[in-house]
């Protein structure tokens, strides 16, 4: 009864929490006039997230609070940091692991090569953020200074510019050959994860095999399936930062390295990636806290120390005036993004949109919490120390991670907002299984049977793969061939006709002009022109504020330019640019006039005095 009573208040409270769902928010203010979901609900941009935390805190301090009251003399809580189990050692010299880890390898590789390649229709606004983005760098030779930079430096700009310069073209299949394979990098450092993970709980080797193949089975699964049209790569420091944390709570001498390398991780994530930046930044400062407390001082200072050096590389090799807009820039995204963007995310267990899937994801964030405070309060609990540290920063990292799906809470960001929850769930479980089974199935585990299961499980993942993308075995033996003709496609094979004759006519109408400038949510066209924008706001969708709304003005004014690109009438959105930037509206009406319909746009031309 002593196990139960923790477990049954903390799901009452999870109801108390649903019931008062809507009940728990703060007074609605929108001092920056920024339209979008939240302002047509009237809905604070902080309610979502303030709702999580009631939904997540109350259930785990209901269940320690009554755990620690019913198991007194089980717990060591207040020792907890004084255990000497520290460290987790790995098994020297397993062999089967490592042929393991080729297997996977090889496998990713022959996915890789074999996959038809990605020859679908341009994605106007998602890919034309980067095309343009690349594009906007070259020609003005800036980064935030030329572009207002929406996702992350290297994601907006750099990753496509590397790719072209790589195969010599720019093009659309160069960039879209870039993120096609960065993901399949990114599943080759998820690998080395399992494989490192699955030494943290000191298995005898025939267990720790078996947790390194299902693990690695599940995240090929959830990221090559479930998730394979995501740009999952944008976790990859979130990726390395957890294989640099499980080498630094190691017992060897190689973790100076990896304390540097993590602190090198605070400036690269947030130009990565900026909210993933974020995420991480956080939780390097939570492991800051716990080296100091534990009195690591070493350990600390040299995460401190490396922080501090690769931030003053980076300001001293971009300039003041650059690293300025890249404050600007940076605040403003993560100030306002969510106000503009946001979607309200659903009551758990009710009939709103998504709220399935939003469901499942806090109840596992319940389940891996509570399973995780017995790991660290449990006397007899067979995790050592820094064990038990790697699954509670992980759990932490995930936690922060659904920010992603608090603020824009459709299906698939609730999934990638959510997926380090999901694969800590795996972990925990095959923990649990494995110990609770451990001396029935030790004996009983060996290579063929370990073998056995691979091939079982990828036989799922190939049926999987197959009912989900295209994957063609015959793909292997032409890829080289294949990825010269992808990445040297014309633009015009990727875009439907009628764009294209827009393209042409706009080339002629602009084609004594440096610069073009749209107000529209269509980044594409300053790529597909060739042509830089006349302002930082290529993509207009991410400005926000009423400032953003004035500098646009005054670039405007300075650019000089004689025609601006404008929607003749978008039904695809309730908040069309005249509408989000009224002030920006009212310029345009005051200095433009209508010069010629083309397809579904407008061109406007200056009103020269």
């Amino acid at each position: 009864m002593r196990k139960i009573i923790p477990i049954l208040l903390s799901i009452f409270s999870i109801f108390i929490v649903i019931i008062f769902w809507h009940q728990i928010s703060l007074p609605y203010n929108n001092t920056e006039n920024i339209l979008g979901e939240y302002s047509k609900n009237e809905h604070h941009q902080l309610n979502d997230t303030l709702r999580f935390i009631c939904y997540l805190v109350l259930p785990l301090a209901i269940f320690t609070i009554a755990y620690f009251f019913l198991n007194k003399n089980k717990l060591y809580f207040f020792l907890i940091f004084k255990d000497n189990k520290t460290y987790f050692t790995e098994i020297k010299k397993n062999y089967k692991k490592k042929l393991y880890f080729i297997f996977f390898v090889i496998f990713l590789i022959i996915s890789l090569i074999s996959s038809n390649l990605p020859d679908y229709q341009l994605d106007i606004f998602h890919e034309g953020q980067l095309l343009s983005g690349a594009l906007n760098y070259k020609l003005k030779e800036s980064l935030w200074i030329g572009s207002y930079i929406n996702t992350g430096l290297f994601y907006d700009i750099i990753n496509t510019k590397l790719f072209w310069s790589f195969f010599d073209i720019e093009s659309i299949g160069a960039y879209r050959f870039a993120a096609f394979t960065l993901n399949y990098l990114y599943l080759f450092f998820i690998i080395i994860l399992t494989y490192k993970i699955s030494s943290i709980f000191n298995f005898p080797q025939n267990l720790e095999n078996l947790f390194f193949v299902c693990l690695t089975i599940f995240c090929f699964y959830f990221y090559l399936v479930k998730c394979h049209n995501f740009p999952n790569y944008r976790d990859f420091f979130t990726i390395v930062f957890l294989i640099c944390l499980i080498n630094a709570f190691k017992d060897n001498k190689s973790n100076i390295l990896n304390y540097l390398i993590i602190g090198g991780l605070s400036i690269s994530s947030l130009l990565w990636s900026l909210d993933r930046g974020i995420f991480l930044n956080a939780t390097i400062i939570l492991l800051l806290s716990l080296l100091y407390f534990k009195s690591k001082y070493r350990e600390f200072f040299l995460i401190l120390t490396s922080s501090i050096i690769f931030w003053i590389i980076f300001i001293f090799s971009i300039g003041q005036e650059e690293f300025k807009e890249f404050i600007y820039n940076s605040y403003n995204i993560l100030r306002y993004n969510e106000i503009w963007n946001g979607l309200i995310h659903p009551q758990p267990f009710s009939d709103e949109k998504n709220s399935t899937r939003a469901t499942k994801a806090l109840l596992l964030y319940t389940l891996n919490g509570i399973l995780i405070i017995k790991y660290f309060v449990k006397k007899n609990s067979k995790l050592n120390l820094n064990s038990k540290l790697f699954l509670g920063f992980t759990y932490i990292l995930g936690i922060f991670y659904y920010k992603i799906g608090l603020s824009r809470s459709d299906g698939g960001h609730i999934i990638i907002g959510s997926s380090i929850n999901y694969i800590l769930f795996i972990i925990i479980f095959l923990n649990e299984i494995l110990t609770f089974f451990n001396y029935k199935i030790k004996n009983k585990i060996n290579f063929k049977f370990d073998l056995a299961l691979a091939l079982l499980l990828f036989f799922f993942v190939f049926i999987s793969l197959n009912e989900k993308t295209n994957y063609k075995l015959e793909n292997m033996f032409s890829f080289k061939t294949r990825v010269i003709n992808f990445v040297s496609k014309k633009n015009n094979y990727f875009i439907s006709e009628d764009y294209q004759n827009f393209l042409n006519k706009i080339r002629l109408l602009t084609k004594n002009h440096d610069c073009i400038q749209n107000f529209t949510y269509d980044p594409s066209m300053y790529y597909l022109l060739n042509k830089k924008s006349c302002t930082q706001y290529y993509l207009i969708f991410v400005m926000g504020t009423e400032v953003d709304q004035d500098r646009f003005i005054e670039q405007i004014i300075k650019s000089e330019l004689n025609f601006i690109i404008v929607d003749k009438k978008n039904d695809k959105t309730e908040f069309p640019a005249s509408i989000r930037f009224p002030k920006i509206n009212k310029f345009l009406l005051e200095n433009f006039v209508e010069y010629k319909e083309l397809n579904k746009y407008k061109i406007l031309k200056k009103i020269n005095e």
